[in-house]
């Protein structure tokens, strides 16, 4: 984030207040001489933090606007913010896709294509009494 988080985070801390030795220190005094400068550093980062809030929710009601503009969202990695139908994140070699019911509950069917030289074996167990 900041030097005011990194401050938050690293800097201050409970052990006795040296200005040579520990600077950061709240105990022994060290409260009344940091408080003003931990106060500052805390309403910079409550800014910091509104401001990524206020991005974070943009880019939800971005997602939330592509998703029902009919686009769709499928995500395929946790860094795949990109909008798009399950037919476009998907690629596949040797096999026919489609997508059944595109815009809605979305399925991917795959197929296997007869000419590719693979072979794919399907098997069906049945218990018979």
């Amino acid at each position: 984030m900041s030097q005011a988080a990194d401050r938050l985070r690293t800097f201050y801390n409970p052990n006795d207040y040296d200005p040579t030795a520990n600077p950061g220190g709240m105990a022994a005094g060290g409260h009344r001489e940091l408080f003003v400068p931990v106060l500052r550093d805390v309403a910079t980062v409550a800014g910091e933090i509104a401001v990524d809030a206020a991005l974070a929710e943009q880019a939800a009601a971005e997602v939330r606007a592509a998703t029902l503009s009919g686009g769709g969202l499928v995500v395929a990695s946790p860094t795949d913010t990109v909008a798009g139908s399950l037919a476009s994140k998907i690629e596949v070699v040797g096999l026919d896709k489609t997508v059944v019911n595109q815009g809605g509950n979305e399925r991917l069917v795959l197929t296997a294509q007869p000419s590719v030289g693979s072979v794919l074996f399907l098997a069906q167990t049945c218990n018979a009494f």
